[in-house]
C-alpha cells in the first residue's frame, strides 16, 4: 500500500494564515492530516522541494526574497 505523503503548503499571509504549513496525505484512504505551521514567512506563494528532499525553498512575494529551509523527516522546517 502507498505510504502517507508529507506536503508543504504556501499561503498568502492575511490573517489567520502565517506562512508555510505542513500536512500529510494518505493516498490509500484519501485522508488529509491537520495542517500545522512549519515556518512563519510573509506570503510564500511558490515552494520547491530539493531533489534530495532535504531542503525546501520558498519565494516570498511581499518580502521579495528567496528563503531556504532545512527539512526534517517529518516535514518540520
Amino acid at each position: 500500500p502507498a505510504q502517507p505523503i508529507t506536503i508543504h503548503l504556501g499561503t498568502y499571509t492575511a490573517a489567520p494564515d502565517q506562512g508555510v504549513y505542513v500536512t500529510s496525505f494518505d493516498p490509500a484512504s484519501g485522508a488529509w492530516g491537520e495542517a500545522r505551521l512549519a515556518t512563519a514567512v510573509a506570503s510564500p506563494s511558490f515552494l520547491a522541494l530539493a531533489p534530495d528532499r532535504r531542503a525546501l525553498y520558498a519565494v516570498s512575494e511581499s518580502a521579495q526574497g528567496l528563503h531556504a529551509y532545512t527539512r526534517a523527516a517529518d516535514g518540520a522546517l
